[in-house]
């Protein structure tokens, strides 16, 4: 079978493209809330990947959900979530948080 038969366009608004194993696809992009956990410039990637573990975890332990993208980045479900996920967690002293737009 060719490339072609493989090819789906799924349209949505908003979208993006993804190429994949040469497979271009259409998928929906929803409304992302995020949070930046800003770590002191001396911690290493492991660390920072370790305490935004936690903080997911921690999270969790709040029916929050929450998926890691980066070592300092977590992306919620809803509005909602990250303004609690700010206030649960502003008061741990190894980093900052802010918002993302």
């Amino acid at each position: 079978m060719s490339h072609s038969a493989y090819r789906r366009y799924i349209t949505y608004s908003p979208c993006v493209t993804l190429y994949t194993l040469g497979v271009k696809e259409r998928v929906r992009v929803r409304e992302s809330y995020s949070i930046k956990f800003l770590y002191p410039p001396t911690k290493s990637e492991l660390y920072k990947e370790n305490i935004t573990y936690a903080a997911s975890i921690e999270l969790f332990l709040h029916n929050i959900h929450s998926t890691q993208s980066s070592a300092s980045i977590l992306t919620l479900e809803s509005s909602r979530d990250r303004v609690f996920a700010l206030m649960l967690l502003s008061d741990f002293s190894p980093y900052t948080i802010q918002a993302l737009d």
